[in-house]
């Protein structure tokens, strides 16, 4: 991964910024962990930034997460601060315990989350998930301290689902998104909500 960021940051020097923002496009459809998304969008922002005064060479960059880009330096600036100050609460929070334990039955979980996308989201966050075993079960959404802020009941299921659940009225920041198997919270995943 370290040769890879690597690459992208002699893509942006060499100034091949489209092979930059390629690269960071890749990162953010089908990121590895929350860390490398919120470092992807940072450097993703900079390299628009980077070029901010020649607006030709910006209009000639395409990137599938430019709505996610602030138009303005002194913005990105902002963001890029607000993004690490989140990376920062992300990693104390794993540091101490987690924030909801996982739940296993005979090795297994009853219930669990396969995977969350797009990650970072603006507004509709797709959630797959299995349901191993039948239940009551409800999707929420968490805030890292462990408030409660969304949620949406999925009734009485087993077996394998995708769910659709539309996150645009968050602030921005980093969230946790949990099943609830009979009144159980299961260890879910993060997101992180950007406008």
């Amino acid at each position: 991964m370290t040769a890879g960021w690597l690459s992208i940051h002699c893509d942006i020097k060499d100034q091949h910024y489209q092979q930059a923002v390629n690269s960071l496009d890749s990162i953010l459809s089908n990121p590895p962990s929350l860390e490398d998304s919120i470092y992807a969008l940072i450097d993703l922002s900079y390299v628009y930034t980077k070029i901010e005064g020649t607006t030709n060479q910006k209009s000639m960059l395409f990137s599938t997460h430019s709505n996610l880009i602030p138009k303005m330096y002194k913005k990105y600036v902002v963001q890029r601060e607000f993004w690490i100050e989140e990376l920062l609460k992300s990693q104390e929070g794993d540091a101490n315990q987690q924030l909801f334990p996982s739940i296993e039955l005979d090795g297994r979980k009853p219930a669990d989350i396969l995977s969350v996308h797009p990650n970072p989201v603006t507004n509709d966050l797709t959630i797959n998930y299995v349901v191993g075993e039948n239940g009551m079960v409800s999707l929420a959404v968490y805030s890292l301290t462990g408030q409660r802020i969304l949620q949406k009941y999925l009734g009485r299921i087993s077996g394998s689902f995708v769910e659709v659940l539309s996150v645009e009225q968050l602030p921005e920041g980093i969230f946790l998104i949990c099943l609830q198997h009979n009144g159980i919270v299961i260890e879910g995943k993060r997101f992180i909500k950007v406008d």
